[in-house]
């Protein structure tokens, strides 16, 4: 099974071990999304993604929602930005599960466009 209850347990409680607290990501950051990514973290992990690739979709949902805000289709676009925030948040809490240094692939690019 995918996510076999141990497992997922035991995967998702490393995980938010390794999560920020409130004073260093933000209120709504900590209260809202950081409440939601473990779950798509330990998707990820038991999937084998790793943390750069689930930069990479955050990137991804980023352009697609410039497009979804061009075609107008303003609750797609809204739904995709926080989807965006939510993959940004698993993809720290998967580097730090990982014990691998965050390479900022998101600013680093972004920040020369």
């Amino acid at each position: 099974k995918l996510l076999h209850s141990s497992i997922f347990m035991s995967i998702l409680s490393e995980i938010k071990n390794f999560q920020k607290g409130p004073e260093k990501s933000g209120y709504v950051m900590y209260y809202v999304y950081r409440q939601v990514s473990p779950f798509f973290s330990v998707l990820f992990v038991k999937l084998n993604f790793s943390p750069n690739f689930v930069t990479f979709l955050s990137m991804l949902s980023d352009f697609l929602v410039v497009y979804l805000l061009y075609m107008q289709q303003w609750i797609w676009a809204g739904l995709l930005v926080n989807l965006g925030i939510i993959l940004d948040c698993s993809d720290g809490e998967m580097a730090r599960y990982y014990n691998l240094k965050k390479k900022n692939l998101k600013k680093g690019i972004m920040g020369h466009i």
